[in-house]
Protein backbone atom coordinates (compact mmCIF):
# COMPACT_ATOMS: atom_id res chain seq x y z
CA UNK A 1 0.00 0.00 0.00
CA UNK A 2 1.29 3.47 -0.80
CA UNK A 3 1.16 6.87 0.81
CA UNK A 4 2.10 10.12 -0.93
CA UNK A 5 4.84 11.61 1.25
CA UNK A 6 4.21 15.10 -0.13
CA UNK A 7 0.48 15.04 0.80
CA UNK A 8 -0.02 12.31 3.42
CA UNK A 9 -3.51 11.12 4.26
CA UNK A 10 -3.33 8.54 7.02
CA UNK A 11 -7.13 8.11 7.03
CA UNK A 12 -6.95 6.47 3.60
CA UNK A 13 -4.36 4.02 4.89
CA UNK A 14 -6.62 3.09 7.82
CA UNK A 15 -9.50 2.54 5.40
CA UNK A 16 -7.46 0.27 3.14
CA UNK A 17 -6.04 -1.67 6.07
CA UNK A 18 -9.62 -2.30 7.21
CA UNK A 19 -10.54 -3.46 3.71
CA UNK A 20 -7.58 -5.83 3.61
CA UNK A 21 -8.56 -7.26 6.99
CA UNK A 22 -12.17 -7.76 5.87
CA UNK A 23 -11.59 -9.03 2.33
CA UNK A 24 -8.14 -10.59 2.09
CA UNK A 25 -6.88 -13.90 3.34
CA UNK A 26 -5.50 -14.02 6.86
CA UNK A 27 -1.89 -12.88 7.27
CA UNK A 28 -1.81 -11.05 3.92
CA UNK A 29 1.63 -9.47 3.66
CA UNK A 30 1.34 -5.67 3.56
CA UNK A 31 4.02 -3.00 3.51
CA UNK A 32 3.70 0.78 3.58
CA UNK A 33 5.53 2.45 0.70
CA UNK A 34 5.97 6.20 0.85
CA UNK A 35 6.09 7.69 -2.64
CA UNK A 36 7.40 10.96 -4.08
CA UNK A 37 10.29 11.24 -1.63
CA UNK A 38 12.07 13.44 -4.18
CA UNK A 39 9.46 16.24 -3.89
CA UNK A 40 10.47 17.49 -0.46
CA UNK A 41 14.09 18.07 0.47
CA UNK A 42 15.23 16.77 3.85
CA UNK A 43 11.83 15.27 4.58
CA UNK A 44 11.22 14.23 8.18
CA UNK A 45 9.99 10.65 7.93
CA UNK A 46 9.51 10.10 11.67
CA UNK A 47 5.70 10.49 11.46
CA UNK A 48 5.52 7.89 8.70
CA UNK A 49 7.81 5.50 10.57
CA UNK A 50 5.76 5.93 13.76
CA UNK A 51 2.49 5.33 11.90
CA UNK A 52 3.89 2.20 10.21
CA UNK A 53 5.25 0.94 13.52
CA UNK A 54 1.88 1.51 15.22
CA UNK A 55 0.19 -0.53 12.46
CA UNK A 56 2.99 -3.14 12.56
CA UNK A 57 3.89 -2.53 8.91
CA UNK A 58 7.30 -2.41 7.31
CA UNK A 59 7.91 1.08 5.84
CA UNK A 60 10.12 2.32 3.03
CA UNK A 61 10.26 5.80 1.47
CA UNK A 62 10.72 5.73 -2.31
CA UNK A 63 11.05 7.91 -5.36
CA UNK A 64 10.17 6.59 -8.80
CA UNK A 65 11.73 9.71 -10.31
CA UNK A 66 15.17 9.12 -8.78
CA UNK A 67 14.76 5.34 -8.42
CA UNK A 68 15.48 5.65 -4.69
CA UNK A 69 14.58 2.55 -2.64
CA UNK A 70 12.46 0.97 -5.40
CA UNK A 71 14.47 -2.24 -5.17
CA UNK A 72 14.27 -2.11 -1.37
CA UNK A 73 10.47 -1.86 -1.45
CA UNK A 74 10.26 -4.92 -3.70
CA UNK A 75 12.73 -6.86 -1.54
CA UNK A 76 10.82 -6.03 1.64
CA UNK A 77 7.53 -7.19 0.11
CA UNK A 78 9.11 -10.38 -1.22
CA UNK A 79 10.59 -11.11 2.20
CA UNK A 80 7.16 -10.63 3.75
CA UNK A 81 5.61 -13.02 1.20
CA UNK A 82 8.33 -15.63 1.63
CA UNK A 83 8.16 -15.41 5.43
CA UNK A 84 4.39 -15.88 5.33
CA UNK A 85 4.57 -18.77 2.83
CA UNK A 86 7.27 -20.59 4.77
CA UNK A 87 5.19 -20.52 7.94
CA UNK A 88 1.93 -21.73 6.39
CA UNK A 89 1.02 -25.37 6.89
CA UNK A 90 0.41 -27.41 3.73
CA UNK A 91 -1.61 -30.55 3.19
CA UNK A 92 0.46 -33.65 2.56
CA UNK A 93 -1.00 -37.15 2.87
CA UNK A 94 -4.11 -35.72 4.56
CA UNK A 95 -1.99 -34.48 7.48
CA UNK A 96 -0.96 -30.92 8.22
CA UNK A 97 2.81 -30.66 8.21
CA UNK A 98 5.24 -27.82 8.20
CA UNK A 99 7.40 -27.79 5.11
CA UNK A 100 11.00 -26.65 5.36
CA UNK A 101 12.15 -23.57 3.48
CA UNK A 102 14.04 -25.67 0.97
CA UNK A 103 11.18 -28.00 0.13
CA UNK A 104 8.76 -25.11 -0.18
CA UNK A 105 11.16 -23.21 -2.47
CA UNK A 106 11.86 -26.25 -4.62
CA UNK A 107 8.16 -26.87 -5.16
CA UNK A 108 7.73 -23.35 -6.54
CA UNK A 109 10.67 -23.45 -8.96
CA UNK A 110 9.95 -23.63 -12.66
CA UNK A 111 10.82 -26.52 -14.88
CA UNK A 112 13.70 -24.79 -16.72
Amino acid sequence: MTIDLSEPDFKNIDYWLDQIEINAQKDMPVILVGTKKDLTANMDLDNFRAFASEKQLPFVATSAKTNENIDSAIEILLNEVLYRDINLPVLENKNLKEVSNIKKFEKKRGCC
